[in-house]
């Protein structure tokens, strides 16, 4: 679904990869349900309608409690 954030061959995966580990930081899956969800709840409470990019992002939010679930 969000093919903005599909890479295919990516060239500095390795480079990413340890960025997140040495920061403590972290990667996250969002199911395409997840990222329809999250569009139709943005739509609806912003009147924003957001590229399935944005979306993963409001998704992967929800999914880790940074913002509330309704």
């Amino acid at each position: 679904m969000a093919a903005g954030l599909r890479v295919p061959k990516p060239l500095g995966d390795f480079l990413v990869l340890q960025a997140v580990r040495q920061s403590g930081g972290m990667a996250i899956a969002v199911s395409d349900d997840a990222m329809l969800e999250a569009g139709a709840q943005l739509a609806a409470d912003e009147g924003i309608y957001a590229a399935p990019e944005g979306r993963g992002l409001r998704g992967s939010a929800r999914k880790n409690c940074w913002l509330p679930v309704s």
